[in-house]
């Protein structure tokens, strides 16, 4: 970028991630452009060799396993690799380690690995509660709610429905309106109904420290 200079090239390619998304999402560029861009800033696939990345790189490779569908389960693969063996993904950006924790709930979920759906929901919640954020908290609780009643476990999944629905009522009406239809679509639920029912049966529903 003409006349600024970055302090590092991790932050310079957070940037361009950010012009890629931005020119993708406007329709400027050709999905195929979009995914080609991110091989070429990660010297994808020969990168994958490695045992540990920048946080920029784990960025990237968040973005190439949400939208590249031949590319999917062998990043997810990776970036779980790299977890286990760091403990965590990212050094210092939270909301982009938050960001691609999602992205592998996401993608776990659509194996149906649910032990490990309920693996990283549970990692990005605590992390999420220590730094007092509340970035994608719903979502957390939500995939693993989700994961739970796939298992058959009906108590949890009430349970993280419910942190769930109490966490929307802190979001913007549009965006918890529209929530609330994915949870009509995908589980058959009328959040509100649901969640005064548990109001009145049990106070064990109120919003607590998960131990689950």
């Amino acid at each position: 970028m003409k006349g600024h200079v970055f302090i590092s090239a991790v932050n310079e390619n957070f940037f361009k991630c950010s012009k890629i998304l931005l020119d993708y999402f406007s329709n400027r560029i050709r999905h195929t452009d979009f995914i080609n861009s991110l091989y070429h800033m990660l010297d994808y696939p020969k990168m994958m060799k490695k045992t540990a990345f920048p946080d920029d790189e784990i960025y990237i490779l968040g973005l190439l396993m949400e939208h590249s569908d031949q590319d999917r389960k062998p990043v997810l693969k990776k970036l779980y690799e790299v977890l286990r063996n760091r403990g965590q993904l990212l050094g210092g950006n939270v909301t982009a380690e938050f960001r691609v924790y999602f992205w592998m709930i996401k993608n776990f979920g659509r194996n149906e690995q649910y032990d490990e759906v309920i693996e990283m929901c549970d990692l990005a919640i605590k992390k999420s509660e220590s730094f007092y954020m509340h970035y994608l908290m719903e979502y957390y609780h939500y995939y693993k709610a989700l994961a739970h009643q796939r298992l058959g476990q009906q108590e949890a999944f009430e349970y993280h429905l419910f942190q769930t629905i109490m966490i929307l009522e802190h979001r913007p009406p549009i965006q918890k309106q529209a929530f609330y239809e994915l949870i009509v679509k995908d589980t058959g639920i009328n959040p509100v109904v649901f969640a005064l029912e548990r109001f009145k049966q049990n106070e064990k529903y109120i919003p607590k420290k998960d131990e689950n």
